[in-house]
Order: C-alpha cells, then sequence, then structure tokens
C-alpha cells in the first residue's frame, strides 16, 4: 500500500484543536497510511542513550497506553523514543514527529520503524519535504511533541536533553508531565529524577491494562454475561480489535499477549 501525503492546515479535524489553542499558524506535513483523529494523546521522550531499564519501561508504556486508547506521540529517535513507538505498535497507533522534511529520514537507524509508524499511524513535520534535518529543528520538534500530546511522559534523560525542553514546552502550555524515576548515579536520568523533585507526577509501576478483567472470556456470549450488556460488549470487542488486543472468529475471542 501507498502512504499519502499531505498538507495540512492547524485547525484541521485531526488535530481536534491542539495547535490551534498554540497559536499555530503554519501548515504541516502528514505521510501514512492512517490519519486518525487524534482523540486522546500523549507524548513519551527520552534520551538516545537509554539503560536497558528505560528502554524496557519505554517499550511497556507506549503498549499500555496504546491500548488504553491513546495514540502515542514521539520523535522518532534512536533508544526511549523508538521503544516507545514500538510498545504503541503492538496495540494501537503512534505518530512520529520529525526534525526535518517527508524526503529525508533521521537516524537511519530507525528509517524501518518509520515505515512501520506509516502501515499504522503517521509522520508528521512542519518542513517542506526537501529540507534536511538541522539542529534547530529539533529543537522546534519537541514543541511539535509537546502541542499534540494531551501530557508528557519522560521515561529517562539526563540534565541536559532535548525531552527535558519538550517537558518545559509542555509545561508553559499548561499540559501535564510525568516522569519515570531512575537510579541517582545514573546521568542518563539526572533530568528525569529533577522533574519529579520539582513536582511531576512520579510513575511507580507500569500501569494494569483495565481489561485483564474480561481475559476470561472465550466467547461473546461469556464477554455479554460478564459486563451484562450486548451494547457494551460490541463497544468493548470493537476497541480491543482495533488496538490488536484481540481476534475474533465467529464468536471465539483469541485473546492476544
Amino acid at each position: 500500500m501507498t502512504t499519502e501525503s499531505r498538507v495540512l492546515k492547524p485547525d484541521d479535524h485531526i488535530f481536534c484543536g491542539r495547535l490551534v489553542q498554540q497559536g499555530l499558524e503554519r501548515p504541516v506535513y502528514v505521510r501514512g497510511n492512517s490519519i486518525p483523529p487524534l482523540e486522546k494523546t500523549v507524548g513519551i521522550v527520552g534520551t538516545r542513550h537509554a539503560s536497558s531499564y528505560g528502554l524496557r519501561v519505554a517499550y511497556e508504556l507506549g503498549k499500555y497506553y496504546a491500548s488504553e486508547g491513546y495514540v502515542v506521540v514521539s520523535g522518532l529517535a534512536y533508544g526511549i523514543d523508538q521503544k516507545a513507538h514500538e510498545g504503541a505498535l503492538e496495540r494501537g497507533t503512534t505518530v512520529g514527529v520529525l526534525g526535518h522534511g517527508l524526503d529525508f529520514h533521521y537516524p537511519k537507524s530507525t528509517l524501518l520503524l518509520r515505515k512501520r509508524i506509516e502501515e499504522k499511524g503517521f509522520v508528521i513535520t512542519w518542513y517542506k519535504p526537501d529540507q534536511g534535518p538541522r539542529k534547530a529543528f529539533f529543537r522546534e520538534r519537541n514543541w511539535l511533541i509537546a502541542a499534540l500530546s494531551d501530557f508528557i511522559v519522560v521515561v529517562e534523560a539526563p540534565a541536559k536533553s532535548g525531552a527535558l525542553i519538550t517537558a518545559s514546552f509542555a509545561l508553559q502550555m499548561g499540559k501535564e508531565v510525568k516522569a519515570v524515576p531512575g537510579d541517582i548515579d545514573r546521568d542518563s536520568a539526572m533530568g528525569s529524577n529533577m522533574l519529579i523533585f520539582d513536582g511531576a507526577e512520579p510513575i511507580l509501576a507500569i500501569p494494569k491494562d483495565t481489561d485483564q478483567q474480561f481475559r476470561s472470556c472465550r466467547t461473546v456470549q461469556d464477554l455479554v454475561a460478564t459486563v451484562g450488556s450486548l451494547v457494551e460488549a460490541g463497544q468493548l470487542l470493537a476497541k480491543w480489535q482495533s488496538t490488536g488486543k484481540v481476534i475474533l472468529e465467529g464468536e471465539t475471542i483469541h485473546w492476544i499477549s
């Protein structure tokens, strides 16, 4: 399937008013097979040089939020961003925000991931297709991540970090910032730990899957009996299918781990 490229105005319905609220007047460029309205969004960001712990948490948080119907927004960088996108793709949709035009890709290590994102979601930039990456563009990319997100989660970030710039933009926009506690002697976690010290909500555990209570249901009839409503059961099944939680084969529900 050929991915679609479009030029959108900030007041386009897919942004649900987020860009207009921040006073953006420039057009943005998007590319992807699926460009759904961004009804619920979370930005997950962090360092390129993350610990194995940080990478695992980023993946699990991306997976969790996508399973809850959030579109995960991140910067398609190596490290935390990459894992957040990968986790989100397991359960739903994700958006990659680029620091260059659509005809370029940086870094090369995430090119295959970008193609996966374009299949299930989309990438976005406010640079013309033929504009290559520049240092100043990545700061502006961080602003766009904050603008597109309902709140920001910083998984792991050093004291000087693009992730902290994103968090700062989010706070200026009146949005909530959360952070994952890291080792106190790890340089790559100093910035995220400082955010918590300054008042960011700490994420102390991977949130539980709110649909876990229904996993014993193996048929549509089981689910209807559990929730007590055919309409509600249908709504749950539609949500689970859209986020990749289940495959429905006739009346049988197959749960995907």
